[in-house]
Formats: structure tokens, sequence, C-alpha cells
């Protein structure tokens, strides 16, 4: 049994009904495309969470296809 219970909201807990989108992408050049979390935020209230692993999938495979055997590295 956990000993921390999570607070869940709705939307009628907000101060004026609306929501900010916070977008939480890769925040390091060398993590490009791992991972994103689009959040929407109500001050410091997290109302959902949105997480994207991968999107910006180069299709290594498609490039790989127009070029000879030595110039694919993985």
């Amino acid at each position: 049994m956990s000993l921390a219970q999570p607070n869940y909201f709705s939307a009628q807990d907000t101060m004026d009904g609306e929501f900010a989108t916070l977008n939480l992408g890769p925040t390091h050049p060398a993590t490009h495309g791992v991972f994103q979390n689009v959040l929407k935020v109500d001050g410091e209230r997290i109302f959902s969470a949105e997480p994207t692993i991968g999107y910006i999938h180069r299709a290594f495979e498609k490039i790989a296809e127009r070029r000879p055997y030595y110039q694919i590295t993985p």
C-alpha cells in the first residue's frame, strides 16, 4: 500500500476555468526526438499530461534505401 495518494483535480477546481498548455519538449540537443510532454496546467496544478515518445522519427530505413551500403551508419 502506498502512503502517497495523488490529488485528482477537475475543470471545476480551476480558478478561472481556463487551462494553459505547456509544451515540455526535449530540453537538450542530444535528446531531440526522444520524449515530449504536453501539459494542461492552471497555475501550479497539472490537470493532464500527454506524453509522446519518439515524435521526431527520421525513418532510418527509408533514408538508408537511397544510400550505398557503406554510407549507412546506424
